[in-house]
């Protein structure tokens, strides 16, 4: 069993401290002060959890070292949406430059935005699982698949 850091919850390492409140205490005899913690969020998507390295969660730490850039908000924030169709991205397969993938593809090869009659969109507006709603139910819109 991994026992937490009397100071700032991290894992202990001895007298109930980790690594770092430990070696404070040896160095200087008193407690780490509390706003030398690193936060418990992540500096970009603002995700609780693990964080991974440098105050980012995994994914945002990954994309930042293979771009870096800051991750895109679009990956993480469910509530953005396609540029051209308002699909969500956060479940759209592949968002590309913030377009779904049918939206971005169509405006590569034909050099024009796609039309409002290719995007599917009906009143009741698009399915948790990025499909385009059929109907409403208790409010919430869902798509063919889920209209039982």
């Amino acid at each position: 069993m991994v026992k937490e850091c009397s100071r700032c919850g991290a894992s202990s390492y001895a007298k109930g401290r980790c690594i770092a409140c430990y070696r404070y205490w040896r160095r200087h005899n008193v407690e780490r002060p509390t706003y030398r913690f690193a936060p418990r969020w992540c500096r970009t998507c603002k995700g609780v959890g693990v964080l991974h390295g440098k105050g980012y969660c995994k994914n945002c730490y990954d994309y930042r070292r293979r771009t870096g850039r800051a991750r895109p908000r679009h990956l993480w924030d469910k509530e953005i949406g396609c540029l051209t169709c308002g699909m969500p991205l956060a479940t759209a397969t592949k968002p590309r430059r913030g377009r779904c993938n049918a939206c971005y593809h169509y405006l590569r090869k034909k050099g024009v935005e796609r039309p409002r009659e290719l995007w599917g969109v009906v009143p009741e507006g698009w399915c948790e699982c990025g499909f385009p709603a059929v109907a409403r139910f208790e409010g919430i819109p869902v798509c063919s698949r889920h209209n039982d």
